[in-house]
């Protein structure tokens, strides 16, 4: 039926959240750890300066696991539903975090590494989201 083909709303819709909180509290802790162990003593201003330069380093290597196994998870419960779960995770993502992003810090944003995050992004949820609607005993 067509409903089996929709996305899984509630998961996609708590994936979005899972990915935001997650790499929001990755690019906190990576600020906290350069702040601690590496230059310690510095002033704020320095801390401020190292998370808007790390932010999008931070995203994208934390962001391509987080994504996969979340394109993975929400594949779970409807495996008709893949690409359309998949394609509702990537564009939700983007359009609160670019929301958030330009509400935020709208002259300093670097658009090639963003365009480079949100592609790495999309393409991870898709191969975690496919792969996992490839396994043995599940329905395409």
């Amino acid at each position: 039926t067509t409903a089996s083909h929709r996305p899984t709303w509630p998961r996609v819709l708590a994936a979005i959240v899972i990915a935001q909180v997650t790499l929001i509290a990755g690019a906190v802790g990576w600020v906290a750890i350069y702040s601690y162990l590496i230059e310690p003593g510095q002033p704020i201003a320095a801390y401020e300066a190292r998370a808007q330069a790390s932010g999008p380093w931070v995203s994208l290597i934390l962001g391509v696991p987080v994504f996969f196994a979340l394109g993975r998870w929400i594949a779970r419960p409807r495996p008709n539903a893949v690409r359309a779960s998949a394609i509702a995770l990537g564009v939700g993502y983007v359009v609160i975090d670019l929301t958030i992003l330009l509400a935020v810090a709208p002259g300093a944003i670097p658009w090639g590494m963003v365009a480079a995050n949100y592609i790495a992004k999309l393409t991870a949820t898709w191969l975690g989201a496919t792969t996992s609607a490839e396994r043995p005993g599940t329905a395409r």
